[in-house]
């Protein structure tokens, strides 16, 4: 058995931290979601203008529906965190590169 083997089968980390390992995971995980944030809104407001030209749709109306679409994106994540961890990440990435 490799030394790597022998390290996991005793339930340590490869690599020790003098802190909680999940607190990385959380940072990471922030920064993510700080970064992808303004990058979305500024990507709309670029676009706007087109989009009441082309759907002949107020501001406010083309704002609401943007609203409304990442509120739901936001709330469907705990069902697709669950979908993930019952069925595993492999599957619904596969079927996420096709869509």
């Amino acid at each position: 058995m490799s030394s790597f083997r022998k390290r996991l089968a005793n339930d340590q980390l490869p690599v020790a931290f003098s802190f909680f390992y999940g607190w990385i995971i959380v940072a990471v995980a922030a920064l993510s979601a700080f970064f992808s944030g303004p990058g979305q809104t500024y990507t709309i407001s670029v676009f706007i203008d087109a989009y009441i030209e082309h759907f002949d749709w107020s501001r406010t109306m083309i704002s609401s529906i943007y609203s409304a679409a990442t509120l739901l994106a936001g709330f469907s994540l705990f069902l697709i965190g669950r979908l993930v961890d019952k069925k595993g990440s492999g599957l619904w990435l596969l079927q996420w590169g096709f869509a």
